[in-house]
């Protein structure tokens, strides 16, 4: 018996030595490969993070080119970039290389006689089987052309168009020969409205059949793309392909993404293939988001909280400004230098006189326009100066106008010398205005236009010197002169 035991024992022990080996290596396995998933995707992000570095410089070089020269810039692609024997960049074949095997090439993409829409792309090897790739769009203009802008002390209608029940048009946003008008789903309105306005006397509505699911709001052009604010759970913030705006349909949707929350996303802004959102206030959700665009998708890549709604957008020089709804910073400044990376600029914003929400936002130069609900005892209109840094600190300003109604949209022409104004002032839905006359308290009206409906939206077309106004149910263009 004893024997018999030991042998049997043996025998157990041998099974348990076999079984603790299998186990073992089950345990290493799953080890290693979540070691090495996990290294995997960390090279991954770093051949990503490197791949849109390569593209922006790619972007940036067709750009030195450009000053350098804009005769030197054709349509066509794709193109390689070098750095020339005399310091300069140049094409150079049809891709550059590193040394690592990143293969950079851009396209060009004529929009017009004096705009190219240029298209940067790197590609890459993951495996022998396996490639990867990153684009980054962005529009390159002859900043050297003199363009002539009119005398809008005086305006007069060129052209207009009705559209029959309630649309409620809200924003106006402008692309090539079309218009783009956001309003209302609510009242049996298509959300979002096409004019073709190549001839600005007769504009026409086209791509009648599309509609959106919800209210539209703000907008923004990245490339071929359009990106809309859409007032509903889910997306929130859609990316439309409008390389053909005329036969616009649901099936030219690229992406659709939404913030957290339930329906808050309120504004965009776009800067250099980087999309920021502005969204209601949530007492357990940020407010503002980043995002980076890559060909046909939205990537997230930070937050960040503020107090109040943030309404409206406007980007300088690494830097957003927004219209808020915070009662101690109806202006608020967010530093997006880095968008993976939003911090509060130094004094984060600015406290206005009373409780009165912001509710719009432009700027040129170094002035940044802010526009406020109505008030009985404040000035809707403000006029801050950034020439001494990012946030406002006065003085000089902040300089006060009275508009007797909200502002709804700002626009300020890029030389600085009208900004327009569309506001629910029952006698003036449309001014403009003068900013030098605000700063040294003379009259700043230069004119206005009584429309039959409340102002919402307006947007200044530089190429065209045009102004597209939109009230509740009519797109009007303007142009300077009797």
């Amino acid at each position: 018996m004893s024997v018999t035991n030991i042998r049997t024992r043996s025998g157990f022990m041998l099974m348990d030595a076999l079984l603790g080996a299998a186990l073992f290596g089950i345990f290493l396995t799953a080890v290693g490969s979540t070691i090495l998933i996990g290294q995997q995707s960390f090279l991954k992000s770093g051949d990503m993070a490197r791949g849109v570095f390569l593209s922006t410089q790619g972007l940036e070089s067709v750009r030195n080119i450009r000053d350098l020269d804009w005769d030197l810039l054709e349509e066509g692609g794709p193109l390689g970039v070098a750095i020339g024997e005399d310091g300069t960049w140049e094409f150079s074949g049809t891709g550059s290389t590193t040394q690592d095997a990143f293969t950079t090439s851009v396209v060009l993409e004529a929009i017009d006689d004096n705009s190219f829409l240029v298209t940067s792309t790197t590609n890459w090897e993951i495996s022998r089987d396996r490639k990867s790739s990153t684009s980054v769009q962005s529009l390159v203009t002859n900043w050297r052309k003199e363009q002539t802008i009119g005398d809008w002390s005086s305006i007069s209608i060129e052209g207009s168009i009705v559209i029959s029940g309630t649309p409620l048009f809200r924003n106006v946003h402008i692309d090539g020969q079309y218009a783009f008008v956001t309003g209302e789903t609510t009242a049996g309105g298509n959300g979002l409205y096409i004019f073709d306005i190549s001839d600005t006397e007769n504009p026409q509505r086209v791509a009648s059949d599309f509609s959106l699911t919800g209210n539209g709001h703000h907008m923004v052009s990245v490339g071929s793309g359009l990106i809309i604010v859409v007032e509903q759970e889910f997306p929130e913030v859609i990316l439309y392909d409008i390389s053909s705006p005329s036969t616009l349909s649901v099936s030219d949707q690229l992406d659709g993404i939404n913030v957290p929350g339930d329906g808050k996303a309120v504004t965009v802004a776009t800067y250099n293939n980087y999309v920021f959102i502005g969204a209601k206030n949530n007492a357990t959700e940020d407010e503002f988001y980043s995002y980076s665009i890559n060909g046909d998708s939205l990537t997230f890549l930070d937050s960040f909280d503020t107090d109040g709604s943030l309404n409206d957008i406007f980007l300088q020089n690494g830097y957003a400004y927004m219209a808020s709804g915070d009662n101690i910073a109806e202006l608020r400044v967010l530093d997006v230098f880095d968008p993976n990376s939003i911090q509060n600029a130094p004094g984060n914003g600015y406290n206005l006189i009373d409780v009165h929400d912001g509710i719009s936002i432009d700027g040129c130069g170094t002035g940044v326009l802010l526009g406020r609900m109505n008030g009985g005892v404040i000035e809707e209109f403000i006029l801050f100066d950034t020439a001494d840094g990012a946030v406002p600190s006065p003085p000089p300003g902040p300089f006060y106008y009275e508009m007797a109604g909200a502002v709804q949209d700002i626009e300020c022409e890029p030389g600085g010398r009208y900004v327009f104004v569309a506001s629910d002032f029952d006698s003036k839905e449309l001014s403009v205005i003068r900013p030098s006359g605000i700063v040294v308290g003379q009259s700043a009206e230069a004119t206005y236009f009584d429309a039959p409906e409340m102002g919402y939206g307006v947007s200044y077309d530089l190429s065209r010197d045009r102004l597209f106004f939109v009230t509740s149910n009519t797109l009007y263009i303007f142009k300077p002169g009797n």
